[in-house]
């Protein structure tokens, strides 16, 4: 028997200003392929309205033989202005500085064919700024600014991987910047800066359950088993950057047994 390996690639979001804009889409997807050695068999998921990445996924199945089933999904943060140069005055743009996504993990129900993000809202005037090069300190050679005024706001997304569709998302008070995992239950876990960890509906989007942590939840939850029960762990640790409550707890909660 011939084992095909398959490789599913998720682009779940990249960093929209010029400033970082230089990777390289076709880079990073030969460098994942290498990782792997000969795969033949790819499902390329770009969650992003990102053309770049759509045709280099196309460039990569002509010339390497590839079977790439590419997916465009629905923004799930607003976007404008995202290529914009810097001005004197400031162009604004949106996602701001920050991204979309930022550095947060997302998680997949492979049931529902459902990834599930969560994002940020962040309005920023993107300027010129001269700052001299300071070695061994942040060097952005422009400037973000807030814009005031403009309420900045977090989703929770289920992005329907078959068809690129919103299937539910949920507007948080905060910019979300943690993660999200989900398990095979039928839940999906995350946390908010304002130190809500809480349990979504993995199909409806509906929350079920929550609990106050005293501190930002910015951390991807960790789902585990102990003995044939499950767990799931998270750390509240707060945001400086975004300047969520500070902590140094680790919340470990059990989930309730089949039957009980």
């Amino acid at each position: 028997m011939v084992m095909r390996r398959c490789l599913t690639i998720f682009i779940v979001a990249f960093i929209a200003t010029p400033l970082f804009c230089a990777d390289d889409p076709e880079k990073i997807l030969r460098s994942s392929l290498d990782l792997l050695g000969h795969t033949k068999n790819i499902r390329l998921h770009a969650v992003v309205t990102n053309d770049d990445v759509i045709a280099t996924g196309q460039k990569l199945q002509r010339s390497m033989d590839l079977r790439i089933t590419i997916r465009r999904s629905d923004a799930f943060v607003p976007q404008e202005n995202m290529f914009a140069q810097p001005t004197a005055e400031g162009v604004r743009m949106l996602p701001g500085a920050n991204g979309g996504q930022e550095w947060s993990p997302v998680a997949v129900n492979p049931e529902l064919q459902y990834a599930y993000s969560v994002a940020l809202h962040q309005p920023m005037n993107y300027k010129t700024h001269y700052a001299p090069h300071e070695r061994g300190r942040l060097w952005l050679g422009s400037a973000f600014v807030a814009i005031p005024g403009e309420e900045q706001w977090g989703y929770v997304s289920a992005i329907n991987l078959k068809t690129g569709k919103i299937a539910w998302q949920v507007k948080t008070e905060q910019p979300m910047i943690g993660g999200a995992t989900a398990t095979a239950g039928g839940l999906m876990f995350t946390g908010e800066g304002n130190g809500w960890f809480k349990a979504y509906d993995a199909r409806t989007g509906k929350v079920l359950w929550s609990f106050y942590c005293g501190a930002g939840v910015n951390a991807a939850p960790s789902v585990f088993e102990v003995d044939g029960e499950q767990f799931i762990a998270v750390a509240a640790g707060g945001n400086f950057q975004l300047g969520y409550p500070l902590g140094d707890a680790v919340f470990v909660f059990g989930l309730p047994k089949a039957g009980r």
